[in-house]
């Protein structure tokens, strides 16, 4: 099967303090190859929350569905 993603990410590392959450959101496509097996393409934006990157990073996954 041939299946569709929206996504939302949000998160931040800290020590002590909790100061900026980042994330990022975008769109992917998921073809199932089998038992556990998949190909992901995902093409998503980085945010501050506060503005967003004009860039376009794409991501490649082949692998196990989790």
């Amino acid at each position: 099967g041939f299946r569709r993603a929206l996504f939302l990410d949000a998160g931040d590392a800290w020590n002590n303090d909790f100061d900026q959450l980042y994330g990022s959101f975008g769109v992917g496509a998921r073809v199932n190859l089998g038992a556990f097996v998949v190909l992901r393409f995902d093409l998503a934006h980085r945010t501050d929350f506060k503005s967003v990157s004009k860039r376009t990073n794409f991501d490649f996954f082949f692998g196990w569905n989790f």
